[in-house]
């Protein structure tokens, strides 16, 4: 019986839609439970709000695919802008300015929004085109 090689098959390990509905939705329960849990910690009558756990659950999702959805994936060459990383700069740019002025509840709604948004560009990082400096310019 021959041997398998398993460099001989190359598989393809590209995230699609679902990949980046399902990580951006665990992202969004992740933070959602450690800042349900921070709150209890404060506040012991407050009790697990499993509808916040689901709103965090469908909004992540939602998040998670968004770069795709501002830049639908018409070719493997589809990545510009949204999928680079001069907008994650700005968006921690953005964040650093405009997040000192907000509530504390608002300030943890956009990292966890930012937080399931740069899920996707993470994935995205890891296939073999990763992500753009600039829209389509590359290095």
């Amino acid at each position: 019986m021959p041997r398998a090689n398993f460099h001989s098959r190359r598989t393809n390990l590209m995230a699609n839609g679902k990949t980046h509905l399902v990580v951006g939705a665990l992202v969004g329960v992740a933070l959602d439970g450690m800042w349900q849990c921070w709150q209890m910690k404060r506040n012991p009558d407050r009790k697990f709000d499993w509808l916040e756990m689901a709103g965090a659950c469908a909004a992540g999702g939602i998040v998670g695919i968004l770069p795709d959805i501002l830049e639908p994936a018409t070719s493997p060459n589809h990545r510009g802008f949204f999928h680079s990383f001069a907008f994650i700069a700005i968006l921690l740019w953005a964040f650093g300015i405009f997040g000192v002025k907000l509530t504390l509840r608002a300030t943890a709604f956009c990292a966890a929004t930012m937080l399931c948004y740069l899920s996707h560009l993470f994935l995205d990082s890891l296939t073999p085109r990763s992500l753009p400096w600039i829209g389509r310019w590359r290095c």
